[in-house]
């Protein structure tokens, strides 16, 4: 008898998961913390959470001549490290950090280092930076550390359906060797190497700064450092380039020199900014840098020499709008691959009210066609309570303005009313545009698959 060649599977959805939404969602309830930091694991599959949950104080810990009682319980926050299990999402390991001493978690980063047994294979690790709340005093320095982890597999322990289960060990710990004289406020992964953000502190020189680390034997060894400004909040790299933001300073672009071991500084944006989370856009061979404010602005930034724009070690910017919502994160994400094209990366990101929303890199041509088309729709479609988008989108800057507003930014929610108009005034505005229906439609397709995470 033929064996069969084909099988038929009954599947159930999840319960716990929602598809009544524009991306399916499912949602872990972690009971009693506060979860700051999130970072996937890919060999392992596996989430890495730094958490936080208040507890009562220790009694030897409490301060002399509190009060006793019914008085109001004396907490304190507690940081850890958790493992949650690919699938379940369940809670499989946990690293309380030293909260004794008041050390707090800032910063958690996948890196993945040079390995000197094997220089060509990169090593993947989790990297957590910390920082100690050591009082107001004259004599009290803020210090930190970097936890170096690693993510392995437990043999002869099963996890659910049979599969792997894994558990986090610390390779390495700053503290085995000296204490970091300044919070680590920043952490990633530069070309092998371990970027990281220190400072300030009183008794640093200079503010921030800037170190380059090399995993040699398990252990960091620095290799170069670059003196930033007040606070480095958050960290990029591609290739040999890195932004780091200043929350206050802007956003600083800089390139690694692995042959010289030095941090060479390449531009800066001269005016004042409080930076809340950065990235790198690509479109072709031109590369971008994006960042987010206080104000809940956006701005686009280039590096352009041969620009006529172009001022001693300043960055341009090419783009700026106001999104209405601080946006604290963003994430690369490669575009469907267009040969006339090129590589593009477009940037999604995620907000402190829970949204989630996508900033795109476009072609001049469709760009252009685009920008006519929003225009008319400003006028030609009726907008809730007769707001203007356009102002609305209006770059808001906290001080007075030291250059002209770069509006080359496009609202894709304005755009995306074209499609549910009907067809007579689609041919209409196509026709005021004196651009093919076809084309627009095309456009704005492009512009849908862009962003689409697959």
């Amino acid at each position: 008898r033929d064996k069969p060649r084909c099988y038929l599977k009954i599947c159930t959805i999840p319960r716990d998961l929602n598809v009544d939404s524009h991306w399916p969602v499912r949602t872990k309830h972690l009971q009693g913390i506060t979860v700051h930091h999130v970072v996937y694991h890919p060999p392992s599959g596996c989430h890495l959470i730094i958490s936080s949950a208040n507890e009562e104080m220790d009694e030897e810990r409490k301060p002399e001549g509190f009060l006793e009682g019914d008085v109001p319980l004396l907490l304190e926050q507690r940081y850890q490290l958790q493992l949650l299990a690919p699938y379940t999402l369940d809670v499989i390991d946990t690293h309380p950090f030293d909260y004794v001493n008041g050390e707090q978690a800032l910063c958690l980063q996948l890196v993945h280092l040079k390995n000197t047994r094997n220089p060509d294979v990169l090593l993947p690790l989790i990297a957590v930076g910390t920082g100690f709340v050591n009082g107001e005093s004259e004599a009290a320095r803020a210090t930190g550390r970097v936890y170096v982890y690693e993510v392995s597999e437990v043999v002869g322990l099963e996890g659910l359906e049979g599969r792997a289960s894994y558990k986090v060990k610390q390779v390495f710990s700053s503290a085995d060797l000296q204490d970091i004289k300044a919070p680590v406020t920043a952490i990633c992964q530069l070309e092998g190497y371990m970027l990281v953000a220190q400072g300030p502190n009183p008794g640093m020189i200079g503010g921030s700064k800037l170190y380059v680390y090399e995993w040699v034997e398990e252990k960091l060894v620095g290799r170069a450092f670059f003196d930033a400004h007040l606070y480095i909040t958050t960290l990029k790299t591609i290739k040999c380039f890195i932004i780091c933001g200043d929350v206050h300073h802007s956003i600083h672009l800089l390139r690694w020199r692995e042959d010289v071991r030095m941090l060479h500084l390449l531009a800066r944006d001269p005016l004042p900014l409080s930076v809340h989370a950065c990235e790198f856009l690509v479109m072709g061979s031109q590369l971008g840098m994006i960042a987010s404010d206080d104000e809940k602005n956006v701005q686009i930034f280039i590096f352009n020499p041969n620009s006529p724009d172009y001022r001693k070690q300043q960055l341009t910017c090419r783009a700026d709008v106001h999104v209405g919502t601080c946006i604290n994160k963003f994430l690369r994400w490669p575009m469907p691959l267009r040969p006339h094209l090129g590589v593009r990366l477009a940037a999604h990101f995620a907000t402190i009210d829970g949204a989630l929303g996508a900033i795109s890199p476009l072609s001049q041509e469709a760009f252009f066609r685009l920008r006519a088309l929003s225009t008319l729709l400003v006028t030609a479609v009726p907008h809730v309570a007769g707001l203007n988008p356009r102002t609305w989108r209006l770059f808001r800057p906290t001080l007075s303005m030291k250059r002209r507003y770069a509006k080359n930014f496009l609202d894709a929610n304005l755009l995306g009313r074209y499609l549910h108009l009907d067809l007579a005034l689609q041919m209409q505005l196509a026709f005021a545009l004196r651009h093919p229906r076809d084309a627009i439609l095309g456009d704005l397709y492009e512009l849908l698959v862009s962003t689409l995470i697959t």
